[in-house]
């Protein structure tokens, strides 16, 4: 019962956030590695500088791993996570969503060292319908890495494809016809994509124009049959 669960929706996740949060854990203790080897005595100076950015990294990766922070689509409705929407968690059924647009928002962000990072995140805002003017939309914060994992799959959203499929699930007539999108839209699951036999001689990277995703893909396959395991589509680069 709780496997179909499962396959009846769609859990956006931050794992690509994630990842590059990791990555940022792990690059600036090695920086300051290198820096004390380079010049002992600036080794306070470094260690102050990096780490208060360390704390705010290694505390966003902690909240991007809750599930605080997902967007879960079911056949029925659409529940925006407490982390990821400005209004705090909400749920929304298909019947009831009105307007949905997006927009990039930017950011600056200033170190204790004086640097200034430029970061800049995909939001969504949903209207329910009949909401006047007054009343806010819901603002969804999607993505400020480009874009979402769907969770146990490779299925990968940006905010545009993000809408896409929103605005398709709106507009379906049943929850049947619902489902059968849901089930069409997660890409291929983690456990069957891992289990690809491809030698290293074998395998080419190639970005898909459907949903902007870097895959690795045989090509010992021919060419006409090579499709996307996160959106299906054979709309690729350099296919």
């Amino acid at each position: 019962m709780e496997q179909d669960e499962e396959e009846t929706k769609i859990i956006l996740e931050k794992r690509l956030a994630r990842m590059m949060n990791g990555c940022g854990l792990i690059v600036a203790p090695i920086g300051l590695v290198v820096i004390v080897f380079v010049e002992p005595q600036a080794f306070f100076v470094a260690g102050m500088c990096i780490a208060i950015p360390y704390l705010v990294l290694l505390g966003k990766h902690f909240s991007d791993r809750s599930d605080k922070g997902n967007i879960v689509i079911t056949p029925t409705e659409i529940r925006l996570g407490k982390s990821c929407c400005a209004n705090g968690p909400s749920t929304i059924s298909w019947n009831e969503l009105g307007e949905v647009q997006s927009a990039t928002n930017t950011s600056r962000i200033t170190s204790s060292s004086g640097g200034v990072m430029v970061t800049q995140t995909d939001v969504l805002y949903l209207s329910k319908k009949g909401s006047d003017e007054t009343e806010k939309p819901y603002q969804v914060n999607f993505s400020r890495w480009g874009g979402r994992y769907v969770k146990g799959h490779v299925g990968f959203y940006t905010g545009k494809r993000a809408i896409e499929l929103i605005i398709k699930l709106r507009d379906a007539t049943s929850e049947e016809e619902r489902m059968e999108i849901i089930k069409n839209s997660k890409g291929r699951t983690l456990i069957e994509h891992k289990r690809r036999k491809v030698p290293f001689r074998n395998r080419k990277p190639i970005l898909c124009k459907g949903c902007g995703i870097n895959s690795v893909y045989d090509t010992r396959i021919p060419k006409h049959a090579l499709k996307c395991p996160s959106c299906g589509s054979n709309k690729l680069s350099d296919a």
